[in-house]
């Protein structure tokens, strides 16, 4: 059992919130790392993401520890979490439910699928075919199910982990456009060094278990959300943002540019960045952090330029040469 240490007392949280939240921030990474081995930037992209009300793409091959990242989150607070494995029969209905006729009352009982969860874990996601992949986008973005023209919204907060296989593994569907930009970030885990590949052997036949005490409360969950959402971000960082958007739409190797969904997600992970940095504002370093997880998967490249080995990688390094840094205003 890993131990989550108890929070602080409240006058320290209303005294100081910014501090006492990064203080719990640090706690939640430092029990995550007692399980999942990563890398530590991993782990950042993941809680930046959560704290901003964001979800994750993960893709990278079986084995790296995916489903142990999404446990070892869900485990550190006081958040439902379920499973589901997106096969190719997997239907719509698996996920988000479905409507039964009561004989008794001659009724129909909409019945509450996994999505009705804290943190939903959707295990190779693109395993199943793009209709179920795309009953996740309502809930996604609305945080809320629709079922026979009944809405019923979903309990807060919510977040999806989604892991994919690369797309060269067959029986693989690539997941559309319109799902990649609901993801705040992708991020990949990649094979261990050769010491943390040690430890991940000795750990594992250890055999733990997830179970760790005084997970984070739903209200320091809150809090925290409240405070990322609370860093000051100057005009100067949202026209450098703004102008890397219109960057994309100009450039020549992709068939179309950044939605302002993907500013959106660029300045909230650039604050979440920022508080653990211990700083009450944005800076261009912030957003450098971030922008790789958060604008690769968004971009389309042109079959001409894949041809000629230009990646989604390159091409945002290219836009962060183009455009300059902000200036201080």
């Amino acid at each position: 059992m890993v131990t989550v240490p108890e929070p602080g007392n409240a006058e320290t949280s209303e005294q100081n919130p910014k501090a006492y939240c990064r203080a719990r921030l640090i706690e939640i990474e430092q029990a995550m790392r007692r399980f999942f081995m990563g890398r530590e930037e991993t782990l950042k992209m993941v809680l930046g993401a959560f704290f901003s009300d964001g979800h994750v793409l993960v893709e990278d091959v079986p084995g790296v520890g995916k489903t142990t990242l999404a446990k070892t989150l869900a485990q550190c607070m006081e958040v439902a979490f379920r499973r589901i494995q997106f096969t190719p029969d997997l239907m719509p209905s698996d996920v988000i439910g479905v409507s039964l006729f009561d004989l008794k009352s001659g009724t129909f009982n909409f019945k509450r699928g996994p999505v009705f969860t804290n943190i939903l874990m959707a295990d190779e996601i693109n395993r199943s075919s793009p209709k179920t992949q795309s009953s996740l986008l309502e809930a996604m973005e609305e945080r809320q199910v629709t079922m026979d023209g009944q809405v019923y919204p979903l309990e807060r907060p919510f977040m999806v982990i989604a892991t994919q296989n690369p797309v060269e593994f067959e029986g693989t569907f690539p997941l559309p456009e319109a799902q990649l930009d609901r993801f705040m970030v992708r991020i990949d885990i990649g094979y261990p060094d050769a010491q943390t590949e040690i430890d991940i052997l000795k750990k594992e036949t250890l055999r733990q278990d997830y179970t760790m005490s005084h997970p984070i409360s739903k209200t320091d969950l809150l809090m925290i959300r409240e405070t990322v959402a609370e860093i000051e971000v100057s005009d100067a960082i949202y026209s450098y943002v703004q102008r890397l958007l219109d960057a994309s739409r100009h450039h020549h190797d992709l068939h179309y540019g950044l939605s302002p969904r993907a500013g959106i997600a660029l300045v909230r992970m650039s604050k979440f960045m920022a508080l653990m940095a211990d700083r009450p504002y944005v800076t261009p370093d912030d957003i450098r952090l971030v922008v790789f997880p958060v604008m690769a998967h968004r971009l389309v490249i042109k079959p001409d330029a894949m041809y000629r080995g230009i990646t989604e990688r390159e091409v945002v390094r290219q836009l962060i040469e183009m455009v300059p840094v902000a200036k201080k205003q």
